[in-house]
């Protein structure tokens, strides 16, 4: 993927960073509806996919500048809907066991 291949490049952080944020902010604005995490399942699944590749790759840059809080609350909102398609669960719980992972590790001095 994009993220993954120049996510390991120093220099493409924040390109990246900038693309990741103007994508966020529409998706989140898409998500922000009733029904929306059950009406587009395939956003959810991409934007959660690109979230948590950014975590993966670059994780101190995406809380510093809010996206992974940001991400963090939609995903816990979706929780309280009707999202019912596998793929789309499977990206959030996935991007929620990053979240996890990147807290532990970070208060974890092994």
């Amino acid at each position: 993927t994009l993220v993954g291949f120049f996510g390991r490049m120093p220099h493409m952080v924040q390109p990246l960073l900038q693309m990741i944020d103007a994508l966020s902010g529409k998706t989140l604005t898409v998500l922000s509806g009733s029904d929306a995490f059950s009406q587009t399942p395939d956003i959810v699944t991409e934007y959660f996919e690109l979230i948590g590749r950014g975590l993966r790759r670059f994780p101190q840059e995406l809380w510093a500048g809010q996206l992974a809080v940001k991400a963090f609350g939609c995903a816990v909102a979706s929780l309280y809907t009707e999202l019912a398609h596998r793929e789309a669960l499977h990206a959030i719980v996935r991007f929620l066991g990053l979240v996890v992972l990147a807290d532990a590790n970070d208060n974890n001095p092994e």
